[in-house]
């Protein structure tokens, strides 16, 4: 194989038909890793600052699929976080019915200017975990609701409390 032959194979692999071929084996996986198994041919890839170029990974960006918003929950972490959960319209997703996702924090809701009701971009981080990537502001209607943060903890009722470094609401009691 020259490395021309090389350079093509990296650009074929790399194609979006490849992607769809693969999809279609109804196989769950987000890239791609060709190695050149010819020591003869090592030499000729040559080096970059840290690792030889005689295998390279290609990811494939994250599947995305939109949904609406139903509403907003929150949960009590062991550490007393309050996390809010968003409620979806149930979507299929790489394998799986997805109905809630993490929404992280409440900076970033306001950041991202989520609204209940609104259509938002949900994919799986690390192909596992389904996060909301952020609203499709084309799609708003004007009856979205913005994020009102609880003032109470969801579980016990006690005041919510801002944490030291100003990005958690956090429950002081010590049954929570």
């Amino acid at each position: 194989m020259e490395v021309g032959e090389i350079e093509q194979l990296t650009h074929i692999c790399t194609d979006k038909e490849v992607k769809r071929r693969l999809d279609e084996e109804n196989i769950l996986f987000d890239g791609l890793v060709i190695k050149v198994n010819e020591v003869a041919l090592r030499p000729l890839m040559g080096v970059t600052g840290h690792h030889p170029r005689r295998a390279m990974a290609y990811k494939y960006p994250a599947q995305q699929v939109a949904t609406q918003l139903m509403g907003i929950a929150y949960q009590v972490g062991r550490t007393g976080a309050i996390t809010p959960v968003a409620e979806l319209a149930p979507v299929q997703l790489q394998g799986s019915v997805v109905s809630k996702a993490t929404l992280h924090n409440f900076d970033f809701i306001e950041g991202a200017d989520i609204r209940v009701g609104d259509w938002v971009r949900l994919q799986k981080s690390g192909e596992v975990i389904p996060y909301i990537v952020g609203p499709i502001v084309e799609r708003r209607t004007g009856q979205e609701q913005p994020l009102k943060r609880p003032e109470v903890c969801p579980s016990c009722g006690t005041p919510l409390h801002q944490s030291e470094d100003g990005v958690a609401l956090t429950c002081p009691s010590d049954t929570c």
